[in-house]
């Protein structure tokens, strides 16, 4: 996962369809009664990065105040950082300390972390995504993959929804529909699935609504 301020610039998508796609799943986050939002895939490099940085985008532009928080401390990041979502929850900094306020969204980075599942288990991490919760309109929680951490699990169950991201080409529909299930017995609200990176969008019955396919159902 890279770093929040290298995201904005980097894999900002323009291409009309894919923008409509994001202001349209904007909406659907603004037509509901909550405010944090998990979002996952369930495996790696499945887009939904590039989906946060794009949505958050999304949401600014209808005037919206947004917090991204970098989740992942499970990835060797690009660069380090001296205030980082791991020096807060380990005690080391404030939540005010780790916040980055730019121009278009709010970000928190995060560093790699061998006691991840600890520190997302911690009074700190809850305290903070409760006070994020009281001072933005919307918080996207950019996690790892559901499939094999444990760390998305522990955020999902503390937001008040999840959004999945599902690469066509590399997952089965039984495989989806097993995950829903876990998700539904650990008690997470499933928002919506972004089906990612379509081959062909209309054998599925659906108009596309991003470039190279991808669908929100």
């Amino acid at each position: 996962m890279v770093a929040m301020e290298t995201l904005k610039t980097n894999i900002v998508i323009e291409h009309p369809d894919y923008v409509n796609g994001m202001n349209r799943l904007a909406l659907r986050i603004l037509s509901q009664d909550q405010k944090v939002y998990t979002i996952s895939s369930l495996q790696d490099k499945e887009g939904k990065t590039t989906l946060v940085a794009n949505l958050a985008l999304a949401l600014e532009r209808l005037q919206k105040k947004v917090c991204v928080v970098d989740v992942d401390m499970l990835t060797n990041k690009e660069k380090s950082f001296d205030h980082s979502l791991v020096s807060y929850l380990s005690g080391i900094d404030e939540l005010s300390q780790i916040i980055i306020k730019e121009n278009d969204f709010d970000s928190i980075n995060s560093e790699y972390s061998t006691t991840s599942a600890t520190l997302l288990s911690s009074k700190r991490f809850t305290e903070m995504v409760e006070h994020l919760k009281k001072e933005y309109d919307v918080v996207l929680l950019d996690t790892p993959s559901l499939e094999t951490h444990v760390d998305a699990m522990l955020v999902a169950q503390t937001s008040d929804a999840l959004i999945l991201v599902v690469e066509e080409a590399r997952n089965t529909k039984s495989k989806l529909e097993s995950l829903l299930l876990i998700l539904k017995r650990n008690n997470i609200t499933v928002l919506g699935t972004v089906l990612n990176k379509i081959s062909n969008p209309r054998s599925l019955g659906y108009k596309p609504s991003v470039n190279k396919g991808s669908e929100a159902y």
